[in-house]
């Protein structure tokens, strides 16, 4: 399951990509009274049983054909386009779905939740105004993760 957030009017919203296209999980929730989290975070922290509930309500969707609830891919909204040239680098992005400590090797795995891609922003003007690189890499905006959780 392709787990993402997309913008809805001022807001970002918790959506999940199929073949169909993208459903909106609030509305899908709202109209099935699902009360399931609005956002990737809420859904991680709700742990295996909210994302079995959000397998759920998407199967439902999906075999009802509940076409209204399914947006193309072709409407969603992105951000704002940066005129200015940043450096940037590709990263993986492994997002951990429960608290961990000292965890086996062997073990490791049973914690990750999904994986998604990141990039990693420079701002190489602010980065070199001072010895410390720090400056350059932490605007606000940068460290941009890819919208779909897999």
């Amino acid at each position: 399951m392709k787990i993402l957030h997309f913008r809805k009017g001022n807001q970002l919203v918790l959506g999940v990509q199929t073949d169909e296209g993208i459903i909106d999980v609030d509305q899908a929730s709202a109209e099935y009274n699902q009360g399931l989290p609005g956002t990737i975070d809420a859904l991680i922290a709700s742990g295996e049983e909210g994302f079995e509930n959000l397998q759920r309500l998407v199967d439902q969707v999906i075999s009802r054909k509940d076409g209204h609830l399914i947006i193309s891919q072709d409407t969603i909204e992105f951000g704002p386009i940066l005129k200015a040239a940043f450096d940037y680098e590709t990263e993986l992005v492994i997002v951990i779905g429960k608290t961990a400590k000292n965890v086996a090797e062997e073990e490791a795995l049973d914690y990750v939740y999904g994986y998604s891609a990141g990039n990693d922003l420079s701002a190489r003007d602010l980065q070199f105004r001072t010895g410390q690189w720090l400056l350059g890499k932490t605007c606000d905006g940068f460290a941009p993760v890819v919208t779909v959780l897999e």
